[in-house]
């Protein structure tokens, strides 16, 4: 006697489980270390915070006077330099996936420009505080 698995269609013999779920049929793998924080309940609610705070708005675009929405959350220190600071919302900058792309792309120049763009989104956070 068979049964068919309801995930990948292959025929088994009554009793035995296939192993699909361990195949990586989806293409990728399940998310592990840091990448597997972005996936939690604290990080969803945390990002929803730091969107709602700054009104769903890229916040370096706002300093130039352009209303473009955000799409991702950055952490201005990585969380490759420093794990403890992943849920500090002090850390956290709502951008555009454009917006992102340059920040990393300034991050890669050298350690100066890293610390000089970590240092103006810093800022930005301040004013737009200041401002609210």
């Amino acid at each position: 006697m068979t049964h068919t698995c309801i995930k990948c269609g292959r025929v088994l013999p009554v009793g035995v489980k296939c192993d699909c779920a361990q195949r990586k049929a989806y293409g990728y793998a399940k998310p592990e270390g840091i990448r597997k924080e972005y996936h939690s309940t604290r990080w969803q609610k945390l990002r929803a915070m730091v969107m709602s705070h700054y009104g769903y708005r890229d916040v370096v675009e706002l300093a130039q006077g352009r209303m473009v929405p955000a799409e991702t959350v950055h952490h201005i220190v990585p969380t490759s330099d420093d794990k403890s600071l992943f849920y500090n919302f002090s850390n956290l900058i709502p951008v555009s996936r454009a917006t992102h792309d340059a920040i990393h792309t300034r991050y890669r120049e050298s350690e100066q420009a890293k610390r000089d763009e970590q240092e103006r989104l810093r800022e930005l956070l301040h004013e737009y505080d200041a401002n609210r």
